[in-house]
Protein backbone atom coordinates (compact mmCIF):
# COMPACT_ATOMS: atom_id res chain seq x y z
CA UNK A 1 0.00 0.00 0.00
CA UNK A 2 2.99 2.37 0.84
CA UNK A 3 4.53 1.60 -2.67
CA UNK A 4 1.45 2.25 -4.44
CA UNK A 5 0.92 5.97 -2.39
CA UNK A 6 4.41 6.88 -3.66
CA UNK A 7 4.30 6.15 -6.85
CA UNK A 8 0.18 8.27 -6.89
CA UNK A 9 2.17 10.99 -5.51
CA UNK A 10 5.08 10.98 -7.72
CA UNK A 11 2.52 10.54 -10.73
CA UNK A 12 0.69 13.77 -9.56
CA UNK A 13 3.95 15.49 -8.64
CA UNK A 14 5.18 14.68 -12.23
CA UNK A 15 2.14 15.72 -14.25
CA UNK A 16 2.43 19.14 -12.42
CA UNK A 17 5.65 19.48 -14.01
CA UNK A 18 3.99 18.67 -17.65
CA UNK A 19 0.92 21.35 -16.85
CA UNK A 20 3.07 24.24 -15.58
CA UNK A 21 5.16 23.62 -18.42
CA UNK A 22 2.49 24.02 -20.40
CA UNK A 23 0.86 27.13 -18.55
CA UNK A 24 3.77 28.98 -19.11
CA UNK A 25 3.35 29.37 -23.00
CA UNK A 26 -0.42 29.53 -22.10
CA UNK A 27 -0.21 32.72 -20.71
CA UNK A 28 1.90 35.21 -22.88
CA UNK A 29 -0.60 33.73 -25.76
CA UNK A 30 -3.55 34.40 -23.77
CA UNK A 31 -2.69 38.24 -22.87
CA UNK A 32 -1.52 38.80 -26.44
CA UNK A 33 -5.09 37.66 -27.54
CA UNK A 34 -6.61 39.40 -25.02
CA UNK A 35 -4.67 42.60 -25.99
CA UNK A 36 -5.29 42.22 -29.87
CA UNK A 37 -8.46 40.47 -29.93
CA UNK A 38 -10.97 40.92 -33.63
CA UNK A 39 -14.20 39.69 -34.81
CA UNK A 40 -11.96 36.82 -36.50
CA UNK A 41 -9.75 35.11 -33.98
CA UNK A 42 -11.34 32.64 -31.61
CA UNK A 43 -9.72 31.81 -28.12
CA UNK A 44 -10.08 28.31 -29.46
CA UNK A 45 -6.87 28.89 -31.37
CA UNK A 46 -4.88 29.63 -27.48
CA UNK A 47 -4.26 26.14 -26.63
CA UNK A 48 -3.31 25.12 -29.73
CA UNK A 49 -0.47 27.64 -29.95
CA UNK A 50 0.81 27.14 -26.38
CA UNK A 51 1.20 22.98 -26.80
CA UNK A 52 2.88 23.91 -30.15
CA UNK A 53 5.36 25.86 -28.57
CA UNK A 54 5.67 23.85 -25.59
CA UNK A 55 5.87 20.46 -28.24
CA UNK A 56 8.31 22.23 -30.27
CA UNK A 57 10.66 22.83 -27.35
CA UNK A 58 10.63 18.90 -26.38
CA UNK A 59 11.96 18.50 -29.66
CA UNK A 60 8.76 17.20 -31.29
CA UNK A 61 8.58 18.99 -35.27
CA UNK A 62 6.02 21.58 -36.24
CA UNK A 63 4.73 22.26 -39.84
CA UNK A 64 2.15 25.17 -40.75
CA UNK A 65 0.57 24.62 -43.85
CA UNK A 66 0.71 28.14 -45.85
CA UNK A 67 -1.73 28.63 -48.71
CA UNK A 68 -1.54 31.00 -51.61
CA UNK A 69 -3.60 33.85 -50.46
CA UNK A 70 -1.89 33.73 -47.04
CA UNK A 71 1.37 34.25 -48.59
CA UNK A 72 0.36 36.97 -50.93
CA UNK A 73 -1.28 38.73 -47.56
CA UNK A 74 1.88 39.06 -46.37
CA UNK A 75 3.85 39.97 -49.67
CA UNK A 76 5.15 36.33 -50.70
CA UNK A 77 4.09 35.60 -54.14
CA UNK A 78 4.14 31.52 -53.70
CA UNK A 79 2.16 28.31 -54.61
CA UNK A 80 0.75 26.80 -51.15
CA UNK A 81 3.04 25.27 -48.99
CA UNK A 82 4.06 23.73 -46.08
CA UNK A 83 6.34 25.32 -43.35
CA UNK A 84 8.42 23.27 -41.34
CA UNK A 85 10.00 23.97 -37.79
CA UNK A 86 11.89 21.68 -35.75
CA UNK A 87 14.41 24.01 -34.56
CA UNK A 88 13.59 23.16 -30.99
CA UNK A 89 13.23 25.47 -27.78
CA UNK A 90 15.01 23.81 -25.82
CA UNK A 91 14.68 26.70 -22.78
CA UNK A 92 11.42 24.75 -22.07
CA UNK A 93 13.23 21.45 -22.27
CA UNK A 94 16.27 22.50 -19.71
CA UNK A 95 13.69 23.23 -17.31
CA UNK A 96 11.48 20.03 -18.07
CA UNK A 97 14.58 17.87 -17.01
CA UNK A 98 16.14 20.72 -14.21
CA UNK A 99 12.28 19.80 -12.26
CA UNK A 100 12.56 16.02 -13.32
CA UNK A 101 16.16 15.68 -11.92
CA UNK A 102 15.28 17.30 -8.59
CA UNK A 103 12.18 15.21 -8.34
CA UNK A 104 14.39 12.30 -8.77
CA UNK A 105 17.15 13.41 -6.42
CA UNK A 106 14.15 13.92 -3.91
CA UNK A 107 13.20 10.15 -4.13
CA UNK A 108 16.45 8.44 -4.77
CA UNK A 109 17.25 10.02 -1.00
CA UNK A 110 14.17 8.55 1.01
CA UNK A 111 15.34 5.29 -0.49
CA UNK A 112 18.64 5.39 -0.48
CA UNK A 113 20.45 5.23 2.66
CA UNK A 114 24.23 5.21 3.02
CA UNK A 115 25.57 2.76 5.44
CA UNK A 116 29.15 3.48 4.61
CA UNK A 117 31.81 5.81 5.92
CA UNK A 118 34.00 6.50 3.05
CA UNK A 119 33.51 5.78 -0.47
CA UNK A 120 37.15 5.39 -1.45
CA UNK A 121 38.53 2.83 -3.83
CA UNK A 122 39.46 -0.31 -1.60
CA UNK A 123 37.17 0.19 0.98
CA UNK A 124 33.80 -1.08 1.41
CA UNK A 125 30.26 0.45 0.18
CA UNK A 126 27.48 -0.34 1.32
CA UNK A 127 24.00 1.20 0.99
CA UNK A 128 20.38 -0.16 1.56
CA UNK A 129 18.54 0.76 -1.38
CA UNK A 130 14.41 0.09 -1.76
CA UNK A 131 14.22 -1.14 -5.17
CA UNK A 132 10.55 -1.32 -4.98
CA UNK A 133 9.93 1.74 -4.06
CA UNK A 134 11.94 3.24 -6.44
CA UNK A 135 10.62 1.62 -9.07
CA UNK A 136 7.15 2.69 -7.88
CA UNK A 137 8.06 6.15 -8.01
CA UNK A 138 9.53 5.90 -11.40
CA UNK A 139 6.84 4.47 -13.05
CA UNK A 140 4.41 6.83 -11.58
CA UNK A 141 6.52 9.53 -12.61
CA UNK A 142 6.60 8.26 -15.78
CA UNK A 143 3.28 7.18 -16.14
CA UNK A 144 1.70 10.47 -14.65
CA UNK A 145 3.97 12.46 -17.04
CA UNK A 146 3.43 10.79 -20.40
CA UNK A 147 -0.52 10.69 -19.58
CA UNK A 148 -0.56 14.50 -19.19
CA UNK A 149 0.96 14.91 -22.59
CA UNK A 150 -1.27 12.26 -23.77
CA UNK A 151 -4.49 13.65 -23.24
CA UNK A 152 -2.79 17.45 -24.05
CA UNK A 153 -2.27 15.88 -27.56
CA UNK A 154 -4.93 13.89 -27.58
CA UNK A 155 -7.70 16.75 -27.14
CA UNK A 156 -5.60 19.50 -28.99
CA UNK A 157 -4.66 18.64 -32.37
CA UNK A 158 -1.67 20.80 -33.30
CA UNK A 159 -0.13 21.39 -36.11
CA UNK A 160 2.77 18.27 -36.03
CA UNK A 161 3.37 15.54 -39.13
CA UNK A 162 4.46 13.26 -36.17
CA UNK A 163 1.91 11.07 -35.26
CA UNK A 164 0.19 11.38 -31.54
CA UNK A 165 2.27 8.36 -29.66
CA UNK A 166 4.94 9.82 -30.86
CA UNK A 167 4.34 13.60 -29.93
CA UNK A 168 3.21 11.93 -26.19
CA UNK A 169 6.38 9.30 -25.97
CA UNK A 170 8.85 12.00 -27.10
CA UNK A 171 8.60 14.20 -24.09
CA UNK A 172 8.36 11.78 -21.64
CA UNK A 173 11.53 10.06 -22.59
CA UNK A 174 13.11 13.02 -21.71
CA UNK A 175 11.46 13.65 -18.22
CA UNK A 176 12.03 9.78 -17.05
CA UNK A 177 15.96 10.23 -18.25
CA UNK A 178 16.39 13.22 -16.36
CA UNK A 179 14.59 11.58 -13.49
CA UNK A 180 16.90 8.47 -13.57
CA UNK A 181 19.88 10.94 -13.66
CA UNK A 182 18.86 12.58 -10.58
CA UNK A 183 18.26 8.99 -8.63
CA UNK A 184 21.98 8.13 -9.91
CA UNK A 185 23.75 11.16 -8.76
CA UNK A 186 22.67 10.31 -5.26
CA UNK A 187 23.50 6.42 -5.60
CA UNK A 188 26.41 7.02 -7.61
CA UNK A 189 28.80 6.02 -4.78
CA UNK A 190 27.14 2.81 -3.87
CA UNK A 191 26.83 2.22 -8.11
CA UNK A 192 30.58 2.92 -8.12
CA UNK A 193 31.38 0.13 -5.23
CA UNK A 194 28.92 -2.22 -7.12
CA UNK A 195 30.72 -1.60 -10.24
CA UNK A 196 34.10 -2.01 -8.34
CA UNK A 197 32.62 -5.33 -6.54
CA UNK A 198 31.10 -6.73 -9.58
CA UNK A 199 34.20 -6.30 -12.03
CA UNK A 200 37.11 -6.21 -10.23
CA UNK A 201 38.93 -8.59 -7.94
CA UNK A 202 39.78 -7.69 -4.17
CA UNK A 203 43.18 -8.77 -4.30
CA UNK A 204 45.76 -9.73 -6.98
CA UNK A 205 47.27 -8.44 -9.87
CA UNK A 206 44.58 -6.80 -12.52
CA UNK A 207 44.87 -7.55 -16.23
CA UNK A 208 44.76 -5.09 -18.96
CA UNK A 209 40.81 -5.50 -18.96
CA UNK A 210 40.66 -4.91 -15.47
CA UNK A 211 42.73 -2.26 -15.55
CA UNK A 212 40.49 -0.03 -18.46
CA UNK A 213 37.58 -1.34 -16.16
CA UNK A 214 39.50 0.11 -12.77
CA UNK A 215 40.29 3.08 -15.11
CA UNK A 216 36.98 4.38 -16.39
CA UNK A 217 34.87 4.52 -13.34
CA UNK A 218 36.41 7.98 -12.78
CA UNK A 219 35.94 8.91 -16.59
CA UNK A 220 32.32 10.43 -15.99
CA UNK A 221 33.63 12.84 -13.40
CA UNK A 222 36.52 14.22 -15.59
CA UNK A 223 33.88 14.72 -18.77
CA UNK A 224 31.32 15.93 -16.75
CA UNK A 225 34.25 18.46 -15.51
CA UNK A 226 35.16 19.41 -19.35
CA UNK A 227 31.70 20.08 -20.36
CA UNK A 228 30.82 22.35 -17.17
CA UNK A 229 34.01 24.07 -18.16
CA UNK A 230 33.45 24.15 -21.94
CA UNK A 231 29.79 25.45 -21.85
CA UNK A 232 30.80 28.19 -19.37
CA UNK A 233 33.56 29.76 -22.04
CA UNK A 234 30.29 28.90 -24.71
CA UNK A 235 28.35 31.57 -22.50
CA UNK A 236 30.69 34.13 -22.31
CA UNK A 237 30.96 33.77 -26.37
CA UNK A 238 27.18 34.08 -26.14
CA UNK A 239 27.17 37.00 -23.68
CA UNK A 240 29.99 38.94 -25.50
CA UNK A 241 28.33 38.63 -29.03
CA UNK A 242 24.96 39.62 -27.91
CA UNK A 243 27.42 42.76 -26.20
CA UNK A 244 28.56 43.34 -29.25
CA UNK A 245 25.81 43.25 -31.91
CA UNK A 246 23.52 44.89 -29.34
CA UNK A 247 22.71 47.76 -31.93
CA UNK A 248 21.68 45.33 -34.62
CA UNK A 249 19.35 43.18 -31.81
CA UNK A 250 17.73 46.09 -31.26
CA UNK A 251 17.15 47.57 -34.90
CA UNK A 252 15.64 44.09 -35.90
CA UNK A 253 13.56 44.26 -33.14
CA UNK A 254 12.13 47.77 -34.45
CA UNK A 255 11.70 46.42 -37.68
CA UNK A 256 8.90 43.65 -36.81
CA UNK A 257 7.11 46.72 -35.26
CA UNK A 258 5.36 44.44 -31.93
CA UNK A 259 3.76 46.48 -29.11
CA UNK A 260 4.97 45.83 -25.72
CA UNK A 261 3.56 42.31 -24.94
CA UNK A 262 4.39 41.70 -28.31
CA UNK A 263 8.28 42.65 -27.34
CA UNK A 264 8.01 40.72 -24.37
CA UNK A 265 7.00 37.33 -26.29
CA UNK A 266 9.39 38.29 -28.61
CA UNK A 267 12.26 38.35 -25.88
CA UNK A 268 11.05 35.19 -24.40
CA UNK A 269 11.33 33.31 -27.40
CA UNK A 270 14.87 34.33 -27.99
CA UNK A 271 15.39 33.74 -24.02
CA UNK A 272 14.34 29.96 -24.74
CA UNK A 273 16.65 29.72 -27.98
CA UNK A 274 19.60 30.73 -25.59
CA UNK A 275 21.07 27.19 -25.28
CA UNK A 276 20.30 26.74 -28.71
CA UNK A 277 22.90 29.52 -28.97
CA UNK A 278 25.39 28.25 -26.54
CA UNK A 279 25.22 24.94 -28.58
CA UNK A 280 26.15 26.78 -31.61
CA UNK A 281 28.71 28.42 -29.77
CA UNK A 282 30.53 25.32 -28.35
CA UNK A 283 30.13 23.83 -32.21
CA UNK A 284 31.88 27.40 -33.39
CA UNK A 285 34.74 27.31 -30.67
CA UNK A 286 35.67 23.39 -31.92
CA UNK A 287 36.26 24.73 -34.83
CA UNK A 288 33.82 22.66 -37.17
CA UNK A 289 31.31 25.31 -37.17
CA UNK A 290 27.82 25.50 -38.28
CA UNK A 291 24.88 26.73 -40.76
CA UNK A 292 21.66 28.42 -40.78
CA UNK A 293 20.45 27.37 -43.81
CA UNK A 294 21.54 25.52 -47.02
CA UNK A 295 25.28 26.69 -48.46
CA UNK A 296 26.31 28.82 -45.06
CA UNK A 297 29.04 28.04 -42.74
CA UNK A 298 30.16 29.95 -39.01
CA UNK A 299 33.30 28.45 -38.07
CA UNK A 300 36.66 30.77 -36.88
CA UNK A 301 38.43 29.70 -40.25
CA UNK A 302 35.42 30.19 -42.98
CA UNK A 303 32.32 32.43 -42.71
CA UNK A 304 30.03 32.03 -45.64
CA UNK A 305 26.91 34.44 -44.89
CA UNK A 306 23.14 35.05 -46.76
CA UNK A 307 20.35 36.71 -46.29
CA UNK A 308 18.62 35.73 -42.78
CA UNK A 309 14.99 35.64 -41.68
CA UNK A 310 14.71 39.33 -39.31
CA UNK A 311 14.65 37.96 -36.43
CA UNK A 312 16.89 39.30 -33.35
CA UNK A 313 18.19 36.23 -32.87
CA UNK A 314 20.33 35.91 -35.97
CA UNK A 315 21.86 39.09 -35.15
CA UNK A 316 24.26 37.18 -32.90
CA UNK A 317 26.00 35.16 -35.54
CA UNK A 318 29.25 36.43 -36.63
CA UNK A 319 29.40 38.62 -39.46
CA UNK A 320 32.92 37.27 -40.93
CA UNK A 321 36.11 35.10 -39.75
CA UNK A 322 38.88 36.71 -38.17
CA UNK A 323 42.46 36.14 -37.54
CA UNK A 324 42.14 35.86 -33.88
CA UNK A 325 39.11 33.56 -34.42
CA UNK A 326 41.81 30.46 -34.58
CA UNK A 327 42.81 30.51 -31.13
CA UNK A 328 39.04 29.45 -30.67
CA UNK A 329 40.11 26.05 -30.62
CA UNK A 330 43.51 26.53 -28.82
CA UNK A 331 41.07 28.10 -26.13
CA UNK A 332 39.43 25.01 -25.56
CA UNK A 333 42.37 22.68 -25.51
CA UNK A 334 44.21 24.93 -22.72
CA UNK A 335 40.90 24.02 -20.89
CA UNK A 336 41.47 20.73 -21.51
CA UNK A 337 44.92 20.72 -20.18
CA UNK A 338 44.14 22.51 -17.23
CA UNK A 339 41.63 20.03 -16.21
CA UNK A 340 44.46 17.31 -17.27
CA UNK A 341 46.77 19.13 -14.63
CA UNK A 342 44.06 19.44 -12.04
CA UNK A 343 42.35 16.07 -11.80
CA UNK A 344 45.79 14.50 -11.63
CA UNK A 345 45.54 14.04 -8.09
CA UNK A 346 42.61 11.74 -8.63
CA UNK A 347 45.10 9.30 -10.53
CA UNK A 348 47.70 8.94 -8.22
CA UNK A 349 46.95 5.61 -7.50
CA UNK A 350 46.58 4.45 -10.68
CA UNK A 351 49.38 3.65 -13.38
CA UNK A 352 50.48 5.25 -16.18
CA UNK A 353 48.48 2.74 -18.40
CA UNK A 354 45.42 3.33 -16.29
CA UNK A 355 45.46 6.84 -16.45
CA UNK A 356 46.14 7.28 -19.90
CA UNK A 357 42.84 5.11 -20.08
CA UNK A 358 41.32 7.34 -17.66
CA UNK A 359 41.47 10.36 -19.64
CA UNK A 360 41.08 9.13 -23.04
CA UNK A 361 37.84 7.56 -21.62
CA UNK A 362 36.71 11.18 -20.47
CA UNK A 363 37.88 12.11 -23.76
CA UNK A 364 35.64 10.04 -25.57
CA UNK A 365 32.59 10.76 -23.24
CA UNK A 366 33.13 14.61 -23.63
CA UNK A 367 32.97 14.10 -27.56
CA UNK A 368 29.67 11.73 -27.51
CA UNK A 369 28.02 14.05 -25.02
CA UNK A 370 28.70 17.52 -27.05
CA UNK A 371 27.80 15.77 -30.50
CA UNK A 372 24.62 14.67 -28.43
CA UNK A 373 23.83 18.07 -27.75
CA UNK A 374 24.78 19.41 -30.83
CA UNK A 375 21.99 16.63 -33.04
CA UNK A 376 19.25 17.97 -30.53
CA UNK A 377 20.11 21.27 -31.79
CA UNK A 378 18.98 21.15 -35.17
CA UNK A 379 16.18 21.49 -37.11
CA UNK A 380 14.63 23.45 -39.60
CA UNK A 381 13.09 27.68 -39.54
CA UNK A 382 11.57 27.94 -42.77
CA UNK A 383 10.81 26.20 -46.39
CA UNK A 384 14.00 25.52 -48.99
CA UNK A 385 17.01 26.64 -47.72
CA UNK A 386 16.05 26.94 -44.35
CA UNK A 387 15.07 23.39 -43.58
CA UNK A 388 18.43 22.82 -42.24
CA UNK A 389 20.34 24.65 -39.56
CA UNK A 390 22.48 23.84 -36.83
CA UNK A 391 26.03 21.93 -36.80
CA UNK A 392 27.16 18.56 -37.72
CA UNK A 393 26.78 15.94 -34.74
CA UNK A 394 29.29 13.96 -35.90
CA UNK A 395 31.92 16.34 -37.05
CA UNK A 396 31.91 18.24 -33.65
CA UNK A 397 31.72 15.14 -31.60
CA UNK A 398 35.29 13.71 -33.12
CA UNK A 399 36.71 17.14 -32.76
CA UNK A 400 35.58 18.25 -29.28
CA UNK A 401 36.82 13.97 -28.23
CA UNK A 402 40.54 14.35 -29.86
CA UNK A 403 40.77 17.99 -28.09
CA UNK A 404 39.42 16.55 -24.96
CA UNK A 405 41.55 13.74 -25.22
CA UNK A 406 44.49 15.44 -25.88
CA UNK A 407 44.49 18.19 -23.81
CA UNK A 408 43.82 15.90 -20.45
CA UNK A 409 46.43 13.77 -21.61
CA UNK A 410 48.91 16.79 -21.73
CA UNK A 411 47.62 18.13 -18.46
CA UNK A 412 48.02 15.02 -16.69
CA UNK A 413 51.90 14.47 -18.43
CA UNK A 414 52.80 17.69 -17.04
CA UNK A 415 51.51 17.03 -13.89
CA UNK A 416 53.72 13.71 -13.43
CA UNK A 417 56.65 15.76 -14.66
CA UNK A 418 56.32 18.60 -12.27
CA UNK A 419 58.48 16.93 -9.65
CA UNK A 420 61.46 17.10 -12.02
CA UNK A 421 60.71 20.62 -13.72
CA UNK A 422 60.79 22.18 -10.67
CA UNK A 423 63.96 20.30 -9.64
CA UNK A 424 65.36 21.86 -13.20
CA UNK A 425 63.76 24.58 -12.97
CA UNK A 426 65.54 25.01 -9.08
CA UNK A 427 68.87 24.26 -10.76
CA UNK A 428 68.94 26.24 -13.36
CA UNK A 429 67.41 29.28 -10.88
CA UNK A 430 70.38 28.39 -7.94
CA UNK A 431 73.06 28.73 -10.82
CA UNK A 432 72.07 31.80 -12.20
CA UNK A 433 72.07 33.38 -8.47
CA UNK A 434 75.28 31.95 -8.22
CA UNK A 435 76.81 33.49 -11.34
CA UNK A 436 75.04 36.70 -10.21
CA UNK A 437 76.91 37.00 -6.86
CA UNK A 438 79.88 35.79 -8.60
CA UNK A 439 80.89 38.40 -11.27
CA UNK A 440 81.04 41.04 -8.12
CA UNK A 441 83.06 38.81 -6.44
CA UNK A 442 85.30 38.71 -9.58
CA UNK A 443 84.49 42.62 -9.96
CA UNK A 444 85.50 42.98 -6.66
CA UNK A 445 88.98 40.54 -6.76
CA UNK A 446 89.79 42.40 -9.93
CA UNK A 447 88.97 45.65 -8.44
CA UNK A 448 91.20 44.78 -5.10
CA UNK A 449 94.40 43.43 -7.31
CA UNK A 450 94.53 47.31 -9.35
CA UNK A 451 94.15 48.87 -6.36
CA UNK A 452 97.67 46.65 -4.80
CA UNK A 453 99.18 47.20 -7.84
CA UNK A 454 98.79 50.83 -7.42
CA UNK A 455 99.70 50.92 -3.46
CA UNK A 456 102.68 49.28 -4.51
CA UNK A 457 103.94 51.50 -7.17
CA UNK A 458 103.29 54.33 -4.78
CA UNK A 459 105.16 52.96 -2.04
CA UNK A 460 107.80 51.64 -3.64
CA UNK A 461 110.42 53.34 -1.85
CA UNK A 462 109.81 51.31 1.67
CA UNK A 463 110.36 48.08 -0.66
CA UNK A 464 114.17 47.27 -0.88
CA UNK A 465 113.14 45.48 -4.14
CA UNK A 466 111.30 48.09 -6.11
CA UNK A 467 113.80 50.44 -5.01
CA UNK A 468 116.18 48.04 -6.89
CA UNK A 469 114.63 48.24 -9.85
CA UNK A 470 114.13 51.97 -9.77
CA UNK A 471 117.78 52.34 -9.55
CA UNK A 472 118.47 49.94 -12.38
CA UNK A 473 115.69 51.85 -14.33
CA UNK A 474 118.24 55.02 -13.91
CA UNK A 475 121.32 53.43 -15.13
CA UNK A 476 123.16 54.59 -18.11
CA UNK A 477 122.72 52.22 -21.43
CA UNK A 478 126.41 51.84 -20.50
CA UNK A 479 126.63 50.99 -17.48
CA UNK A 480 123.94 47.94 -17.98
CA UNK A 481 126.30 46.56 -20.77
CA UNK A 482 129.27 46.60 -18.64
CA UNK A 483 127.12 44.71 -15.63
CA UNK A 484 125.80 42.19 -18.60
CA UNK A 485 129.54 41.54 -19.18
CA UNK A 486 130.49 41.23 -16.19
CA UNK A 487 127.84 38.83 -15.41
CA UNK A 488 129.09 37.40 -18.21
CA UNK A 489 132.61 36.90 -17.19
CA UNK A 490 131.64 36.34 -13.30
CA UNK A 491 132.84 39.84 -12.14
CA UNK A 492 130.58 41.61 -9.93
CA UNK A 493 130.84 44.85 -8.38
CA UNK A 494 129.47 44.49 -5.26
CA UNK A 495 129.87 47.95 -3.85
CA UNK A 496 126.31 49.57 -5.29
CA UNK A 497 124.53 46.68 -3.72
CA UNK A 498 125.98 47.04 -0.04
CA UNK A 499 123.10 49.72 0.51
CA UNK A 500 120.45 47.80 0.11
CA UNK A 501 118.75 45.70 2.49
CA UNK A 502 117.76 41.54 1.39
CA UNK A 503 114.18 41.35 0.03
CA UNK A 504 113.47 39.18 2.77
CA UNK A 505 114.53 41.37 5.51
CA UNK A 506 112.15 44.16 4.76
CA UNK A 507 109.26 41.80 4.72
CA UNK A 508 110.09 40.27 7.91
CA UNK A 509 110.52 43.28 9.55
CA UNK A 510 107.02 44.00 8.67
CA UNK A 511 104.18 43.98 11.55
CA UNK A 512 102.35 40.85 10.93
CA UNK A 513 99.03 42.51 12.70
CA UNK A 514 98.91 44.95 9.25
CA UNK A 515 97.48 44.02 6.35
CA UNK A 516 100.03 43.13 4.02
CA UNK A 517 100.15 41.18 0.45
CA UNK A 518 100.47 37.82 -0.03
CA UNK A 519 105.01 37.48 0.40
CA UNK A 520 105.10 34.46 -2.28
CA UNK A 521 102.35 36.83 -4.70
CA UNK A 522 104.98 39.58 -4.46
CA UNK A 523 108.08 37.64 -5.00
CA UNK A 524 106.42 36.16 -8.07
CA UNK A 525 105.48 39.25 -9.46
CA UNK A 526 109.01 41.07 -8.88
CA UNK A 527 111.15 38.12 -9.47
CA UNK A 528 114.43 38.57 -11.24
CA UNK A 529 114.38 37.13 -15.22
CA UNK A 530 118.16 37.38 -15.62
CA UNK A 531 120.50 35.90 -12.94
CA UNK A 532 119.53 37.35 -9.71
CA UNK A 533 120.40 34.14 -7.82
CA UNK A 534 124.22 34.06 -9.25
CA UNK A 535 124.15 37.46 -7.74
CA UNK A 536 123.49 36.81 -4.43
CA UNK A 537 125.34 33.72 -4.42
CA UNK A 538 128.44 35.86 -5.47
CA UNK A 539 127.72 38.06 -2.80
CA UNK A 540 127.23 35.80 -0.22
CA UNK A 541 130.89 34.40 -1.37
CA UNK A 542 132.13 37.86 -1.01
CA UNK A 543 131.47 38.45 2.24
CA UNK A 544 132.56 35.42 3.25
CA UNK A 545 135.61 36.51 1.71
Amino acid sequence: MKQILTALSAAIEAGAVALLGMLFFAIPTLLFWFTNSNPESTISALPVVALSAWLLGHTVPLEFPLSADAAFDIGVVTPALHIPISLPLLGALCVTLWFAFRQGRKYAALFITDTSSAAAFGKTVTAEIKWRSLAAVLAGAVVGFGTVVLIAAASIPVASPAPLWWQALKPTLWFAAALLAGMGWIGRRHLAALYTARLLPGDGPLTPAQQLLRAVRIAPRIALAQLAGWVAVAAIAVTCAAIFNYVDFVRVSETLQADALGLIILFLAQLLLLPVAIIWALAWLSGAGFAVGAETLYSPFVTITTELPALPFFTLLPHSNSTAGVIAPLLLLVIAVALGYSVGSWLTQHTDLERFYALTAAGVLTGIAAGFAVSVAVGSVGPGRLSYTGAEPLLVGFTLAGLSTLGLNAGAFLRSAAPQLTQVGATAHSLRDKTKLGMPRARAASAANSVAAESVVTSAPQLPHVTLMAQAETVEHGAVNAAVTDAETGHFNTADLTEFEPLSAGIAESDPTEDQYDTEMLLRNFEWQAKPVQLGKRQSQTEND
